[in-house]
């Protein structure tokens, strides 16, 4: 048996990509290993006699050693590592998302009964969420709504 570590360790067995990433401090560019070829283990549930699936494996280093690597093992063999890594950054943006709803928006706040009730209320926090994310400067332009038809007038 050989961990994924092992794995990453051979000289030709990996890749490096670097990927762009949104910091605080700006744009920076994250180092990120893949292996080169495909990993096979085998399915779940799956007799001997299926074949094992196709994997890929990423690994990000750790800040200047600070903290361990972390390992990702993807299906995503067919797409590139720019692609993955999208995806990746996408699950952390929603994580971040929902931490800002209940920490500043309230979204867990809601104590009612009735669906109606919770709707109203996840419909104002979201309205909160997406006025407070706008860009600085945006102007909202009122609507007005357009009168509505005579009940018995048919066009």
């Amino acid at each position: 048996m050989i961990t994924v570590g092992e794995l990453m360790e051979g000289r030709y067995a990996r890749q490096p990509h670097a990927v762009p990433r949104q910091a605080a401090a700006g744009p920076s560019r994250a180092l990120v290993h893949t292996y080169a070829g495909t990993v096979r283990l085998p399915r779940r549930g799956s007799s001997l006699d299926d074949a094992p699936a196709a994997y890929r494996v990423l690994r990000l280093p750790g800040p200047h050693g600070c903290r361990p690597d972390r390992y990702w093992i993807t299906s995503l063999t067919d797409r590139s590592v720019e692609d993955v890594m999208t995806a990746l950054r996408g699950r952390v943006a929603v994580r971040t998302a929902v931490a800002a709803l209940r920490e500043h928006f309230g979204v867990l706040d809601f104590e009612g009964r009735s669906f109606p009730g919770w709707h109203h209320h996840m419909t104002l926090v979201s309205a909160a969420y997406a006025f407070r994310h706008l860009p600085r400067g945006s102007v909202l332009t009122p609507m007005t709504p357009e009168p509505a038809a005579p009940a018995g007038a048919a066009g």
